[in-house]
């Protein structure tokens, strides 16, 4: 059965006790409940493989996106040194059956030296705010603060 159908039955069988002797009842709500509790630890069981499962794959994921971050840096480090080299001797095309290499000029970027200088048609202010969640929270321990209160909710805890 599955967990919710086990909760059903269990709630099906106490809205029914008036109708059972009490031997009757204990023997009946033992059994449901021993079913329900395999049930429920055969859930956490599962739980706690999909999480190790989950675990794995998230330190797979760190140890190839560190392995591509080091293929991309050699990549382009070795990029800059063949420019480079092309450079120096005044190469600016080499051609072959499989590829072209060529220096290319980059499209032209802004570079601002002295942003005290620049018209003010060009400068755009941002202001952000931010709620100091922690120092809100210290505040709402002592006494109320409109527009905010603490909640607490509860999580499942399998160790």
């Amino acid at each position: 059965m599955k967990l919710y159908e086990i909760s059903q039955e269990l709630q099906m069988a106490l809205s029914e006790l008036t109708d059972m002797t009490d031997i009757a009842v204990i023997d009946t709500l033992d059994a449901l409940k021993g079913e329900l509790q395999k049930k429920q630890i055969s859930v956490a069981a599962y739980i706690g493989n999909i999480e190790a499962e989950a675990k794995a794959i998230k330190e797979a994921e760190s140890r190839m996106a560190t392995r591509r971050k080091v293929l991309e840096n050699r990549s382009a480090s070795i990029r800059n040194y063949l420019k480079k080299n092309m450079e120096v001797h005044g190469i600016h095309e080499i051609i072959t059956p499989e590829f072209v290499v060529k220096i290319k000029n980059n499209p032209p970027a802004v570079e601002v030296y002295a942003e005290d200088k620049l018209p003010k048609e060009f400068i755009r202010e941002k202001v952000t705010t931010s709620i100091d969640k922690a120092s809100l929270k210290t505040a709402l321990k002592s006494g109320d603060v409109s527009g905010a209160r603490l909640t607490q909710g509860t999580r499942l805890d399998i160790k």
